[in-house]
């Protein structure tokens, strides 16, 4: 899904597959951040969230899905070099965004046209890595604690998890 703009569709895709928030991912939407995640995923499994962090508080991000997370960062490097610029959100005239906040404009206004939510992107990998958790022996409870380490609320958001992000729809 390009929304328009293949950069648009790949910054959703890293939320998807990484459990980022927004301004996770599109501050994480550079080459050399970009670079990093690559070879963190291929090393360690995992990915280091340093930028956009709610409070400046790094995490660690172990995805269910490493085929999918290494394909979307794979991915999110091959549009930054087609496009030539040191972002994904770009201006309808293919120019890099003046900053964080024009980024979010764009990013929001392209997935509101298309009805897309995309924070839906963080629900769908909670749900995901709570049960790729689930799938290596770990009860109910560890599940979600992780799960909430992984979204960057911290161990004592489990409830949280369970009430809000793993819930079938």
């Amino acid at each position: 899904m390009a929304l328009g703009r293949p950069g648009i569709g790949a910054t959703l895709e890293l939320q998807r597959a990484l459990g980022l928030r927004e301004t996770e991912a599109i501050r994480g939407g550079r080459a050399d951040i970009l670079a990093r995640w690559e070879r963190e995923l291929k090393r360690d499994r995992a990915v280091r969230v340093v930028e956009g962090t709610k409070g400046g508080r790094e995490r660690t991000v172990k995805p269910a899905d490493q085929v999918r997370a290494l394909k979307a960062v794979e991915r999110a490097r091959s549009i930054l070099r087609e496009q030539k610029t040191s972002h994904l959100i770009v201006r309808a005239d293919g120019t890099s965004a003046s900053g964080l906040k024009q980024a979010r404009g764009i990013y929001r206004n392209l997935c509101h046209r298309e009805n897309v939510l995309s924070h839906a992107a963080r629900y769908e990998f909670a749900q995901e890595r709570v049960q790729a958790y689930r799938d290596e022996g770990n009860s109910e409870r560890e599940a979600r604690a992780a799960t909430s380490l992984s979204l960057g609320h911290g161990d004592g958001r489990g409830t949280s998890v369970a009430s809000v992000y793993a819930r079938k729809a």
